[in-house]
């Protein structure tokens, strides 16, 4: 990666926060707007006074929970339910093919080993998954294909545009290899 690439990826990720909050405080205005004129017509229906206080204290609730569900979204992603199964078998063919390409697209932040030590690891402000490691299995391959189409923000660029779904599913095969082998 050259410098004009890392600088690039710098600047999307810097992007990729201020979208995040961007949303988190238009969330958070509109909640506290609606919230106010709620209070307001209820305080004007029991002939009550409105306190500022509460107005504050809706913008803060508000943009707390704007910040929880930009965080839950970050950590979930988009919906992957429509990838349904691996159509796929883990043949020695498939994994073969996703080690191919593994190695092309995945190695200068995974590392030739796929644990997690590629050269641009350290460069990077989340480190990259160990595939080796057990929290693989957690994951549902749905899981592993969507986030090899569409990234993991901040760091992991997507790779849809580039990759059939057929390549998706056979370097989804490849990482399900490091710790399963092929399918019998």
């Amino acid at each position: 990666m050259d410098c004009v690439e890392k600088k690039a990826n710098e600047i999307n990720e810097t992007m990729w926060y201020d979208v995040n909050w961007l949303f988190v405080g238009a969330g958070g205005a509109a909640g506290a707007v609606f919230r106010f004129l709620l209070s307001r017509f209820v305080s004007q229906k029991s002939n009550t006074t409105f306190p500022v206080g509460t107005f504050i204290v809706n913008i803060s609730g508000a943009l707390l929970l704007g910040g929880t569900l930009v965080l839950l979204a970050n950590l979930t992603g988009a919906s992957n339910d429509a990838l349904g199964s691996n159509p796929t078998p883990r043949t020695a063919a498939s994994v073969a093919n996703g080690s191919a390409l593994f190695q092309i697209n995945c190695t200068s932040c995974h590392g030739d080993d796929a644990r997690g030590d590629g050269p641009l690891a350290p460069t990077l402000s989340r480190p990259p998954a160990d595939l080796h490691a057990a929290h693989v299995d957690d994951h549902a391959d749905a899981d592993m294909a969507w986030w090899i189409m569409n990234g993991i923000q901040p760091v992991m660029p997507a790779f849809g545009d580039q990759l059939t779904p057929e390549q998706v599913w056979d370097l989804v095969n490849y990482v399900r290899s490091l710790r399963q082998g092929l399918e019998e």
